[in-house]
């Protein structure tokens, strides 16, 4: 038989990894986990910075390409181009709502 107090059972290397299951009421308004400013500004710098990640590497990809480090061809031109395009547009998309949560954080305080 189990015992009353709960255990947390994590993987070695996984701490702080865990699993968290939120329920929520239907009321007819949209799940939002984030709800403080600045709770929404570090969840969506964090978003930036992966797709600006990516496409940094696209722009790396391409420029090794121009210096001659890889070979000219086809597929690495548009993989570079694509990884490009497909990183910094979202990248873009979050710097814009970083700078309007960040005007709304100033505005509040």
């Amino acid at each position: 038989m189990g015992k009353r107090d709960g255990k947390l059972a994590v993987s070695p290397g996984s701490y702080g990894k865990e699993l968290l299951i939120v329920e929520k009421k239907r009321d007819g308004r949209p799940f939002e986990l984030h709800t403080d400013t600045a709770d929404k500004i570090d969840y969506y710098r964090t978003l930036r910075s992966a797709w600006l990640t990516a496409g940094t590497a696209g722009l790396l990809l391409l420029l090794a390409v121009v210096l001659g480090w890889l070979p000219r061809s086809v597929y690495t031109i548009f993989g570079g181009a694509v990884l490009f395009v497909l990183g910094i547009v979202p990248a873009l998309n979050y710097h814009f709502t970083l700078t309007d949560l960040k005007q709304e954080n100033r505005i509040h305080e």
